[in-house]
This record gives C-alpha cells, sequence and structure tokens, in this order.
C-alpha cells in the first residue's frame, strides 16, 4: 500500500511540469 503511495507522490509534479494544463489530460484520457 505503501508503494503506490510513493509514485502517485512524484506523479503529480510531473504533470505541473507538462506544457499542456491537466485539465487537456483528463480530456485525452477520456477520449
Amino acid at each position: 500500500m505503501v508503494e503506490p503511495s510513493h509514485v502517485a507522490q512524484p506523479a503529480t509534479p510531473s504533470l505541473k511540469q507538462l506544457p499542456y494544463p491537466a485539465e487537456e489530460i483528463h480530456i485525452g484520457l477520456k477520449r
């Protein structure tokens, strides 16, 4: 249970570094 939580933490800042907003990523996943 500790492993997935640890991976989710670093994944959050990675998304913020992307040039496009997280909203666009959510739209792409819904497609």
